[in-house]
């Protein structure tokens, strides 16, 4: 396990991680710590503890919006993956008719 320090609002966690996930985890705190500022410039002070429970809400929401696309854009690809497969049949069965028609 590697040991990583974040800077969120001027104060260091130590957060432990797999090894090889550092920079990842370096990259989310500094999404986090700008967050907070951003959190900050908006409401102006906030506890520690407050403005880390608002992050990990923030978090939360964006996954959710996140996973909600995801789920749209699934059906809607799952819808488009239906037509097309009754584009196919509907195919199929023009070019049988027309075989039959040129046999006539």
């Amino acid at each position: 396990m590697a040991l990583v320090v974040l800077e969120i609002n001027n104060e260091k966690y130590k957060i432990t991680c797999p090894d090889g996930q550092e920079e990842t985890l370096k990259k989310i705190g500094v999404h986090l710590n700008e967050k907070a500022e951003l959190l900050k410039k908006r409401m102006g002070y906030i506890p520690d503890n407050q403005l880390l429970v608002m992050l990990g809400v923030m978090a939360v929401q964006e996954s959710f919006l996140v996973e909600k696309k995801f789920t749209e854009k699934m059906k809607t690809e799952a819808v488009g993956a239906e037509h097309l497969e009754r584009i196919k049949n509907l195919s199929l069965r023009i070019r049988k008719l027309a075989q039959r028609l040129k046999k006539e």
